[in-house]
């Protein structure tokens, strides 16, 4: 007799006989649709799996099934039992909740990077909570509602509540492509700025820095930052530089996040670090591997939390060595206040005094021309060395001005 097939219908064995599940795929439980333990009765069971299977079809076709909102009264009471599974609940048209799915089922979220993705999922589930837990109505979300998110928020962790903003923002666009609403109420909350606690680095720290890396038998977590220094990378590209990455003297980087790639010549001192890198690895016998840069303890290319934990403690171990540097300014840049992203801005910063354009720069790192000129904007304002490198402009400049007054006296 041959066995009915019924989409997510899943039969295992139990204590006191088969048991019947409705067990949607991993994507569609991300969506809110969750399992639900069916009836006892083989029949029954599939009949309610079929049912699901019918209001899931009706939802991704954007239609809403009779009764869709009230899954959970129609449900087995089986489900409400003790360590059983809740039944599954579609979201209900037009809410928080459907808006979330309906936006990451769009390539605007599809296509966005991992590590974005991540970040996007954390931000969603605050305003889904928020949104009585995502069942509020889209319209009923007003300026002022947006605005007590927010001041909430801030008084805890302003950077979050910026992000959460944000991302709420991002979700009301969606909503207006819509047509559910026709203005986005998040698109101008108020939100303050706030000082950067960014540091740029010395090139002292970084050369502590990596003679302290060396010490504690880190050498490739020292080479990375070397690397970042010259080219100005994000963490995740740096350590994703594969060996066919760098060759004929120059880096070839695609970014994650973007999708931008860049080609940036090394420097001759990089060179040979680079150089040294291969042979450390040589010397530990790892051959053939793929990435650049292989974690000294594992063998294998670093974990983005490895790589963070152990820079952490390197640098802790430096502070030791040296606390503190001061510019010439007389500001104080404390060791451990030092981030490896803050490589980034540090190589913004240096190409700019070294007389380079908004656009160069912005081929070397990958920035948009608006972020290295916020960069910019946020560091050169007192910074002494750009100011030098100004005012002897302003020399030759006026060098060049006398040389010409003097011929046309003549």
């Amino acid at each position: 007799m041959a066995r009915i097939k019924v989409r997510y219908f899943v039969e295992k064995p139990g204590k006191d006989g088969t048991r019947y599940f409705w067990q949607p795929s991993k994507t569609l439980r991300a969506m809110g649709w969750q399992p639900e333990r069916l009836a006892d009765d083989r029949d029954q069971a599939i009949l309610r799996a079929g049912e699901l299977n019918k209001r899931l079809d009706a939802w991704r076709k954007g239609e809403v099934a009779a009764g869709a909102a009230a899954a959970a009264s129609e449900a087995p009471a089986l489900a409400a039992k003790p360590g059983r599974t809740a039944p599954s609940q579609p979201p209900i048209p037009g809410s928080v909740r459907d808006l979330i799915i309906r936006y990451k089922q769009s390539h605007r979220y599809t296509e966005l990077a991992d590590k974005t993705r991540y970040e996007y999922d954390a931000n969603m589930r605050v305003i889904e909570t928020w949104a009585s837990d995502g069942r509020a109505p889209v319209p009923s979300i007003g300026p002022a509602r947006v605005q007590a998110l927010y001041e909430s928020l801030r008084q805890r962790t302003p950077s979050k509540a910026a992000a959460v903003i944000g991302m709420l923002r991002i979700l009301l666009k969606h909503a207006i492509r819509l047509e559910w609403v026709k203005i986005n109420a998040a698109e101008d909350p108020g939100i303050q700025g706030r000082p950067f606690a960014g540091k740029l680095w010395p090139i002292d720290a970084v050369s502590l820095f990596i003679e302290t890396a060396d010490h504690m038998d880190y050498h490739s977590v020292g080479t990375a930052v070397a690397i970042n220094f010259w080219i100005g990378q994000r963490e995740a590209d740096v350590l994703g530089l594969k060996r066919s990455s760098y060759r004929d003297n120059t880096f070839y980087v695609k970014q994650k996040k973007t999708d931008a790639r860049i080609a940036v010549p090394h420097s001759p001192w990089l060179g040979e670090r680079i150089e040294a890198e291969l042979a450390n690895q040589a010397r530990r016998k790892i051959e053939g591997a793929t990435y650049l840069l292989i974690c000294e303890k594992t063998g294998q290319a670093w974990n983005g939390d490895t790589f963070r934990h152990t820079f952490a403690e390197i640098r802790a171990a430096a502070a030791l060595e040296w606390p503190s540097f001061f510019l010439e300014d007389d500001s104080e840049v404390p060791m451990d206040k030092l981030w490896f992203m803050h490589l980034r801005h540090t190589a913004v910063t240096e190409l700019a005094i070294a007389g380079c354009t908004i656009p160069e720069i912005a081929s070397i790192t990958g920035h948009t021309i608006k972020s290295v000129y916020q960069i910019l904007e946020r560091y050169l304002v007192t910074n002494s060395a750009l100011a030098k490198v100004a005012m002897a402009k302003r020399l030759q400049m006026d060098t060049e001005i006398v040389a010409l007054m003097e011929g046309a006296g003549k």
